[in-house]
């Protein structure tokens, strides 16, 4: 069923694409068929694509897709971004955590050292931990949310002395998505290489994590842990958007 204009909702049909490539490339052919396919349903056409290297999805209108040579065309990342959709079709947006935020392990030794080839090995235990504000100060009662947000976003370090080792997981200042945080909370008790097994997790998606409850989750805590929230405009609206969701958003400037 097409959408009628002004009504608070839409129907689409996507194509669902992976590559190892920054760009994605089509058959003129293919997406001929697709969109006959679309059109004999009535149905505006979308593809939603996820590089691998960045790992999170895009979704975009494939008539941006430009001439490679006579049998095929191409849409680059840089032009799939700019006209991302999964923010006003999906409620997907960008977090950029504050930089030095994050969670730190303290381990203290307790055993003997034993001589290796690399060094030595010993018996530790956790002597402390807790998640911190870019500051450094610690936050007692951190949301689940916040902790997965934190954990889509850090890089490791690690500082050896003699009598211990501090685990830390720091945020760099870099973004982050709402995508990539409900992956992080769905795979976070997931051994290691296990994939995530999506048509399962989607009958049950919101008791995981909704939009929403983070928005609200990162509100409280701009300044602390949070630097920015960004919902994406694309730059180009698409023609088949219901009235009442077009009017929210202004074209952006060439």
């Amino acid at each position: 069923m097409s959408s009628e204009p002004g009504a608070g909702h839409c129907s689409v049909l996507i194509e669902v694409k992976t590559s190892e490539e920054l760009t994605l490339k089509f058959k003129k052919s293919y997406l001929r068929t697709l969109s006959a396919y679309a059109n004999l349903l009535n149905q505006p056409l979308l593809v939603a694509w996820r590089p691998r290297q960045i790992g999170f999805w895009i979704l975009f209108d494939p008539m941006l897709a430009e001439p490679l040579d006579d049998e095929h065309v191409q849409v680059s990342l840089e032009q799939a971004i700019r006209n991302d959709l999964m923010s006003i079709l999906a409620g997907d947006y960008y977090l950029v955590p504050q930089e030095g935020a994050g969670v730190r392990l303290e381990f203290e030794r307790i055993g003997e050292k034993q001589p290796t080839q690399d060094g030595y090995q010993a018996m530790f235990r956790v002597s402390d931990a807790y998640f911190h504000e870019a500051s450094g100060t610690r936050v007692p009662d951190i949301p689940n949310s916040l902790a997965w947000m934190i954990f889509s976003a850090v890089e490791d370090r690690q500082e050896v002395t003699e009598n211990g080792i501090v685990q830390s997981f720091v945020t760099s200042g870099g973004f982050t998505r709402a995508q990539l945080v409900l992956r992080t909370a769905v795979g976070f008790s997931l051994n290691d290489e296990e994939r995530i097994h999506w048509k399962t997790v989607g009958s049950n998606l919101d008791s995981v994590l909704t939009c929403d409850s983070l928005l609200a989750d990162v509100q409280g805590h701009f300044g602390t842990l949070v630097q920015y929230v960004f919902h994406q405009q694309p730059r180009s609206i698409p023609h088949f958007l219901p009235l009442s969701w077009r009017g929210r958003f202004t074209k952006i400037a060439e």
